[in-house]
């Protein structure tokens, strides 16, 4: 099995998979985040943590959204999970805590790899995976998405044929 270890193109092999994560995508861009842009999947890679591996803490650049297809079994329990980090801490003028942290107030958010979930977050999100303890080697697509055609406005206009 190809793990992508140095591979940043991986969905190239699989064109079909290709197109549906970006159907998906394109589907949230439009219904939810108001976007008629066009996209594309500029990167794609598999990760593979073994018993106690970890991702350090990063943010993908170059990039508009960024991906995660979790497609393989996952032991419960085991950690291993995507940890999305707010950067609105930093900027906050005040520390204040609410009754009851969910998602829309929380400065991290802790996501569970279950199989066939896929998570779409802005690339600009720092995140990590937490240690992961299971037994099996736990293994996920991850994915960058670009915007591509025509985009922003005045001085500030880019076109991808440019």
């Amino acid at each position: 099995e190809d793990t992508g270890n140095n591979d940043f193109r991986i969905l190239k092999k699989y064109p079909k998979v290709k197109k549906i994560l970006l159907e998906k995508f394109k589907k949230v861009a439009r219904e939810k985040l108001g976007y008629s842009n066009d996209f594309a999947i500029s990167t794609s890679w598999i990760t593979k943590i073994e018993t106690g591996g970890e991702v350090q803490q990063h943010c993908h650049k170059n990039s508009f959204y960024s991906g995660i297809y979790y497609y393989d079994e996952y032991e419960e329990n085991k950690g291993g999970k995507l940890e999305l980090q707010s950067p609105l801490m930093n900027l906050r003028d005040f520390y204040l805590i609410p009754k009851e942290w969910n998602f829309s107030n929380s400065n991290v958010i802790d996501i569970v790899p279950i199989k066939n979930l896929l998570v779409l977050f802005p690339s600009y999100l720092f995140h990590r995976v937490l240690t992961y303890h299971g037994t099996i080697t736990r293994r996920s697509l991850a994915f960058n998405i670009v915007p591509t055609g025509s985009y922003g406005h005045g001085d500030s206009s880019y076109n991808t044929s440019w």
